[in-house]
């Protein structure tokens, strides 16, 4: 049964200002769609209304069909997830800590499932040496792994089928050998059946494991659909305002600066 966020005509304005313009997409689970856009776009706060921290000035988002506005907090919680970016924390808390932050039962056989899929995760995102560290001792880089494991704790527990992850830069600060590992780890969620959507700015990275892709210019939707359809000099062009070249197969690109 395909799952799926979808977000229908919204717009949001922030002290008059006109962020984002009636704004479409879906994203079904089982797949990986991404934003692309400069910088002021509006990706990260098109990234918090889908979450529902944000109530968009016009439109709905709903999952499953459900407006987001009356699902729960509880409930948002089990069903998606965010890596936002890095931030400092204001007590010296252990990575574990923060992790744990993330639990949503309190009930003993729960934290025993809970202790479980942190060790397993840990290992996963290569952070189990870091769960005893100070959070702000941590590099940026090391931010971005807990962090990652972090929002997939949060939603491994639920069994249903309707998971989602939603990654703002989920490779930012990343050494070239963790970018790649982290984005098989999503790439691995997506074939568990996550939907997960993720903002980018490495086009390559978004070319090559992207489903779908959206490019966002100004708060507007200028293109949305398959990566195929999307990735061509000419979009990318108009939404940079500098000359990119796409190879044939489409994953090496090249800027012309």
């Amino acid at each position: 049964m395909i799952m799926s966020i979808e977000i229908i005509n919204v717009s949001h304005r922030l002290n008059k200002k006109l962020i984002l313009d009636n704004i479409n997409i879906k994203i079904n689970n089982g797949e990986i769609v991404s934003i692309l856009g400069p910088n002021g776009a509006g990706k990260s706060t098109l990234i918090k209304i889908i979450a529902g921290d944000f109530i968009p000035s016009i439109g709905n988002v709903f999952y499953n069909k459900q407006n987001i506005r009356k699902i729960s907090i509880k409930k948002r919680a089990e069903i998606r997830s965010v890596m936002s970016l890095p931030k400092e924390i204001a007590f010296n808390y252990k990575v574990k800590d923060i992790i744990e932050m993330c639990r949503l039962n309190l009930e003993k056989n729960y934290n025993d499932n809970f202790n479980k899929i942190l060790n397993e995760i840990s290992q996963e995102c290569d952070i189990e040496h870091l769960l005893t560290r100070n959070y702000n001792s941590l590099s940026s880089g090391e931010k971005r792994r807990v962090s990652l494991a972090r929002a997939m704790i949060q939603v491994a527990d639920n069994q249903e089928n309707d998971k989602f992850i939603l990654l703002d830069e989920p490779t930012e600060n990343l050494d070239p050998f963790y970018e790649r590992k982290l984005m098989n780890i999503i790439r691995e969620r997506k074939e568990k059946n996550y939907g997960v959507l993720m903002v980018q700015h490495n086009l390559n990275i978004a070319n090559q494991y992207s489903d779908r892709i959206l490019l966002i210019k100004n708060g507007k939707n200028i293109a949305f659909g398959k990566k195929e359809e999307i990735m061509t000099e000419e979009k990318l062009k108009n939404l940079y305002e500098t000359p990119i070249f796409v190879d044939t197969n489409f994953i090496n690109i090249k800027y012309n600066i």
